[in-house]
């Protein structure tokens, strides 16, 4: 972790910051726009909706402090509106008398059930030729003829190309290849309530604490949390049951009924950006992993990025920013 976290307070220097709040940027802002088309053509545009995102605070010095964001938003095309008490309460009327204020992003979106959107594209493939096959998988090596082979518990595929998008393990998996680890596990717990006794309309993120409410098909979901440690270690719950009373504070209608716990493993690059790229030692091989926070978000985007890779074509952005081998220099 040392060296991640060396890393990670370097980026927040001011010519580090700048160059990644760019090339994140180049990503989130076309995320909502690739996501809509992705959703549309796999007949789940049901589950994709766009009515803005808000943060809100309970006081002067948080909110200040986020504040001297504006800047960088405005410069890579974000749009934000600030906003009093009373104008957050207008939008969410669940929200606290003590919320003196917020930030409203009238451009994001949200997915109600990220899921089933999932099954959405799953089933849309299978229905256009794609096979699904369910195994372990040890990693990619070549044949004598340069061949490309998946390799499966007691079985090789032969494929000519073959993308690495398996979250945190891809990490370990490029180390085979040449690639210095870089990766952390950064776990994430939410908590979901089925009957939270309040209504939201949109994401609403919590400033202080920083963490976020969301409205879903299935309840209002909790989420936010980081956890440092091995993805394999026991998971402690007590981390998402927290957030129904840090939730309290600034949704006071909140039920005390218990929810339902999660948690997941987010793969974390210390700069915060994804690895997006292709194996040059290894033509024909291609990964796409670590977007910690912005899985979701940035999915269809990097789908049409790893797709041009695939065929040939330019990305619809610069994706150098993402090469995985910015972390060449140095080991994890």
């Amino acid at each position: 972790m040392i060296p991640w976290s060396m890393r990670a307070v370097n980026v927040l220097k001011p010519a580090p910051y700048a160059k990644v709040m760019s090339a994140l940027s180049s990503l989130i802002i076309r995320s909502q726009d690739s996501i809509n088309q992705l959703a549309g053509a796999t007949g789940a545009a049901h589950l994709i909706t766009r009515n803005g995102g808000l943060h809100v605070y309970r006081s002067e010095a948080a909110f200040k402090a986020k504040l001297q964001a504006l800047p960088y938003w405005e410069k890579h095309g974000i749009s934000v509106k600030i906003l009093n008490g009373a104008d957050a309460r207008a939008l969410e009327p669940a929200l606290a008398d003590n919320v003196i204020g917020g930030l409203y992003f009238p451009e994001s979106g949200r997915c109600s059930d990220p899921k089933e959107l999932g099954l959405h594209y799953f089933r849309y493939l299978l229905q256009n030729g794609a096979q699904f096959l369910q195994s372990a998988f040890l990693g990619v090596e070549t044949d004598l003829n340069s061949i490309l082979q998946v390799v499966l518990p007691g079985q090789r595929l032969s494929a000519a190309k073959v993308v690495m998008a398996t979250g945190h393990s891809t990490d370990r998996l490029l180390q085979r290849h040449g690639f210095k680890s870089a990766l952390v596990a950064e776990r994430g717990y939410h908590l979901m309530m089925s009957e939270p006794g309040v209504s939201l309309s949109r994401p609403v993120v919590f400033g202080e604490a920083y963490f976020a409410a969301t409205p879903m098909d299935k309840g209002l979901r909790f989420a936010g949390t980081a956890e440092f440690c091995r993805p394999d270690a026991p998971p402690n719950m007590q981390r998402s049951h927290m957030l129904q009373q840090l939730a309290k504070q600034y949704i006071p209608g909140l039920t005390a009924a218990p929810g339902q716990p999660w948690m997941g493993v987010r793969p974390s690059l210390p700069d915060g950006l994804p690895a997006i790229g292709k194996v040059a030692s290894q033509p024909g091989l291609f990964y796409a992993f670590g977007h910690a926070h912005n899985g979701l978000t940035t999915s269809a985007i990097t789908a049409q990025c790893v797709s041009s890779l695939i065929d040939g074509r330019e990305p619809p952005i610069d994706i150098k920013p993402f090469d995985y081998n910015r972390f060449s220099h140095s080991a994890n």
